[in-house]
Order: C-alpha cells, then structure tokens, then sequence
C-alpha cells in the first residue's frame, strides 16, 4: 500500500501545515490502496509564495538555461517512468501495459524525444485560423509555409483528426 505524507513544496518535503489525511481505494479492487495528504489553504499559500519568490530567477535565465531544465525534469521524469506506471496503474485501474506505454509518455511533454502530437482542435478554432490565414492572403500578405485547408498529412491520418465542439 502506497502512503504519501509530505507537500513538495520550494524545493524540498515538508510537513503540511494544516492539511488531512485521505484514504485511497484502488479503483479496479474497490479495496484500499493507500493513503496520501491533502494539503491545505495554508499549504497551498506556502506553495503559491515559494512559486512566486522562483519565478523572477527562472524568468531571468536565457531560453538555453530554461530548456536545460526541462530536460532535467524529463530526464527525472523517465528515469522514474516504472514508478510512475504503478502510480497510475493503482489511482486510474489501468492495466499496467496501458500505464507503461499509454498514460506515462503522454505525460513526458513536448522535450521528449519520442512524443508526437498531432493537431488538436475545435471546429470553431479551425474556421478562426482558416479566417486569418484567407484574410491575410486577401491584404497581400504572402504565406512562407502551410497555406488554407487541411494540412497534408500521410493517408493514413487524414481522418479522425479534425473534430467538432
């Protein structure tokens, strides 16, 4: 059984101050899987002036020192990949193979070398972007990539792509 005690919170573990404790149930079993801590308003008003006390220094650094650690959280990210997996398999009920090669690369984001995300967008959101593209053709402007309608993709993902709100 899984059991989570601590806020991470600037860097570091820390007690809650004032947070509950909250038992987990497996939802594949019904039965318990652990127990985890539920920060509370003062946690949270911890965790909020920390965020803002780093955000100047992180905000200062140069892209490159930006990038270098996101690359650092997603390098931490899959080394703990099997971690992660269990985590998921025990709080969704997933099977764990879906965990595995499913829900945790999802979740790497876009420095990952293997993530690939295709074009998700409304209708409303496509006919917007249609409107600008047509729009700016119509004032003189010249296109230097893509241009209007669908983009051209391979055969194979030409449906399902482009979906209604």
């Amino acid at each position: 059984m899984r059991e989570a005690q601590h806020l991470y919170i600037n860097g570091e573990w820390t007690e809650p101050v004032d947070g509950t404790g909250q038992e987990l149930t497996g939802p594949a079993t019904g039965r318990p899987s652990g127990r985890t801590v539920l920060g509370g308003a003062a946690d949270v008003d911890r965790a909020v002036r920390a965020a803002r006390e780093a955000f100047p220094a992180f905000g200062a650094g140069s892209a490159a020192e930006r990038i270098e650690l996101l690359e650092a959280i997603g390098a931490e990210y899959a080394r703990r990949a099997q971690d992660v997996a269990q985590a998921v398999t025990a709080e969704l009920g997933s099977p764990s193979s879906l965990s595995r090669t499913l829900h945790v690369p999802a979740a790497q984001g876009p420095w990952a070398e293997d993530t690939f995300m295709g074009p998700v967008v409304s209708a409303s959101q496509w006919d917007t972007v249609q409107g600008y593209i047509r729009k700016g053709i119509d004032q003189g402007a010249r296109l230097v990539t893509g241009g209007p309608g669908k983009p051209d993709l391979p055969e194979s993902l030409r449906d399902g792509h482009f979906v209604t709100a």
